[in-house]
């Protein structure tokens, strides 16, 4: 047992006990008065003896249940406190989810689930400083991302003022992620020994405790949550069950989980727009769905949406739409509104604009042969808006010029190697991009090949059969940094070499044919001008540039450099809440990297007005369900939410027992009562 205020005990014992004493060290005085015999008197024959003012203290049952009473009060002001079974733990961590569920409005305590959490945490905190812990304490934040806010500190002032700060997203959660975080920091903070660490002692485990603040919505199907042996206490946020064994409850919510348009193949100014809507609701609903363009509203559908299933699954619906749009357009489906969650009310999308590639062909100085005209022959009869054939010479010079180099989608390199890389993606046949790390060699020993396997799921090969191409000489392929960086895919493989493949050494699709078309009967079968169609709609942006471009928050975001920003350093996005992200532009690479961003709405490129506006959107069932788990699997171990207010105080550090002694007191104080009546009684 510990003391955690004893400083103000010992002044107020250093007061009553000298207090207590001098009362029995006085006298009893009493008014003489006469009486006619004191017989029955003999008690009062003690008082006789009183001629001074003090005396010394006999021994007494009374006193001694006084000065009891006064040490029970005493030890009672100096806040005793006892171990609990799990220890006092060295360091708690503090997790509080952040994800697009928890800026739901349905919280019977805050504004919003987010704010019900913060709260509790501050709570939690403000009971570790009642019961004098002494150890350190870390908050983390998570969404998409776990974020440290603050280092390992007894502060618990700094924590407070983190945990206030929390700032909301639109993310989804990864609670597994979140747990690797503490899982580091806990053995980083909490052991010197290295072998420990190297023999995966957990020496942490009886130290640490997790307090985590979440309405469970998030899934555990794809990674479990594991977290070492630390113990973890779950607080669930949002509305409470009508009883703790209650199944997951959810808010009604409609959202918007799924939106995508595509122009029409044969009628590119008509685009069909797809929507898929879901709804939490325990009864049918019809809603109507509104499709904007450019802000102006299109049409609006009535979308009849099932109730939820028996297992809590919500019901899903979708609707079509179809519009003419000859221009690049931002597209927005919107439910009504007024639900729990707004984040998922309305999707976006941005429909780029009708167009044909315009390419570059990079040729040799020689004639062409056959497989060279046939190269371009196709590319021609796919009737791009630009095709124009240069040497190596003035394909260093174009792209030398970034505004030059701007004015094409793509470059074809027919057998002649660039010096430097090209600056959009790039179809190479019989060479590589030694600039990026991709090399072809001719072989130690050529050998004739034929195509022994190729993805026939991939749309680059969907439509094109291998089977019956023979090459005379593959060429040996080399893959070093940049290119080795990422994944490199071999589309398809001859018996001892890749002969087709797919990198992205700088953001940029790079296609490689290693082989010469010339050396192999690929030239004069249909196939080739199959695989050469494909290649160019997919490299030109055609393939995708006919669909909607949307990204989910929490994903990586990489967007397209305008050709205005291309000689600057950096680039910066502003979004919906008006704040600006900057990404560095490196040299060669056609994509800016921002991250994930966080929040749902539009983000506009500063200082390209050109620039296609860049739509981010929630996009997942799992959050817009509004689930209140109460329950967590963790480590293969069940773990149970507290619920209730008594299952909220969770036992974390040293446990007071200040009222036990209070009742200890309360106690002695009918002893002494009744000692003194039984003292007092007359015989």
């Amino acid at each position: 047992m510990t003391f955690l205020a004893p400083i103000p005990a010992l002044i107020a014992g250093a007061i009553a006990l000298p207090a207590l004493l001098t009362l029995y060290f006085l006298k009893l005085r009493r008014r003489p008065v006469r009486v006619s015999s004191v017989a029955l008197w003999e008690r009062a024959l003690a008082d006789l003896q009183v001629n001074v003012p003090f005396r010394w203290i006999r021994a007494s049952w009374l006193l001694l249940l006084h000065l009891l009473v006064l040490l029970a009060l005493l030890a009672a002001l100096a806040r005793p406190a006892i171990e609990t079974a799990g220890g006092v733990p060295d360091r708690v961590y503090i997790l509080i989810d952040r994800s697009a569920s928890m800026n739901a409005t349905d919280s019977p305590r805050a504004a919003t689930r987010l704010d019900e959490a913060r709260e509790r945490a501050i709570e939690a905190v403000d009971r570790l400083a009642r019961r004098g812990f002494r150890g350190e304490a870390v908050v983390i934040a998570f969404a998409a991302e776990p974020v440290t806010l603050t280092p390992a500190t007894s502060d618990l002032g700094e924590i407070r003022a983190a945990i206030r700060a929390i700032e909301p997203t639109d993310e989804p959660a990864d609670l597994p992620a979140a747990f690797r975080v503490v899982d580091a920091l806990a053995q980083a903070g909490l052991t010197d020994d290295e072998s420990d660490l190297e023999t995966g002692e957990d020496v942490y485990a009886a130290r640490a405790r997790v307090l985590l603040f979440s309405d469970g919505g998030f899934s555990l199907s794809a990674e479990p949550a594991t977290l070492g042996n630390a113990a973890i206490t779950y607080q669930p946020v949002g509305p409470e069950p009508e009883t703790p064994d209650a199944e997951p409850g959810a808010s009604p919510n409609l959202a918007v989980v799924a939106l995508a348009a595509r122009r029409d193949y044969d009628d590119p100014l008509t685009a069909r727009v797809f929507a898929r809507v879901q709804h939490t609701g325990d009864e049918p609903r019809t809603v109507p769905l509104t499709l904007y363009a450019g802000g102006e509203r299109v049409r609006t559908r009535a979308v009849e949406l099932p109730a939820r299933e028996a297992d809590g699954q919500p019901g899903q619906a979708a609707a079509t739409f179809e519009l003419e749009a000859p221009a690049g357009a931002l597209l927005e489906v919107r439910l009504p509104g007024g639900d729990a969650l707004s984040s998922d009310d309305s999707g976006f999308a941005w429909l780029p604009p009708p167009r044909r590639p315009s390419i570059l062909l990079v040729a040799g100085d020689a004639p062409s042969d056959v497989a060279g005209q046939m190269i371009e022959d196709v590319l021609r009869e796919l009737d791009p808006a630009r095709l124009d054939r240069v040497g190596l010479a003035r394909y260093a010079e174009i792209t030398g010029e970034p505004e030059a180099a701007a004015r094409y989608d793509l470059f074809v390199f027919d057998r002649a190697e660039p010096g430097n890389a090209p600056p959009s993606p790039s179809l190479h046949f019989g060479v590589g991009v030694p600039a990026e790390g991709i090399t072809l060699s001719e072989p130690d020993e050529p050998r004739s090949s034929g195509v022994a396997t190729w993805r026939r799921a991939d749309p680059l090969l969907r439509d094109v059969a291998l089977d019956r191409v023979r090459v005379a000489r593959p060429l040996d392929v080399s893959i070093a940094s940049p290119a080795a960086d990422r994944p490199v895919e071999e589309l398809a493989s001859g018996s001892r070499s890749a002969l087709i493949l797919r990198a992205e050494p700088g953001g940029l699709t790079r296609l490689i044919v290693a082989f010469d078309p010339a050396q192999s009967t690929w030239p004069v079968e249909v196939g080739f001008a199959i695989f050469l169609a494909s290649a160019i709609e997919q490299l030109s942006g055609l393939g995708d540039g006919a669909g909607s471009l949307a990204l989910r928050t929490g994903a990586p975001a990489t967007v397209p450099i305008p050709p205005e920003l291309r000689t600057r350093s950096s680039m910066a996005l502003t979004g919906p809440d008006g704040r600006t992200r900057e990404a560095a532009i490196r040299h060669g690479e056609g994509a800016a990297r921002f991250g994930s961003l966080s929040r749902v709405g539009t983000y506009r490129v500063e200082g390209a007005p050109s620039a296609p506006p860049v739509a981010v959107n929630l996009f997942n069932p799992e959050e817009s369900a509004l689930r209140v788990r109460t329950r967590l699997t963790v480590s293969g171990q069940e773990v149970r939410g507290a619920g209730t207010e008594r299952r909220a105080r969770a036992e974390v550090g040293p446990r007071e027992i200040w009222h036990w002694f209070v009742l200890l007191a309360v106690a002695l104080l009918a002893a002494e009562w009744l000692v003194y009546s039984v003292k007092s009684r007359v015989v």
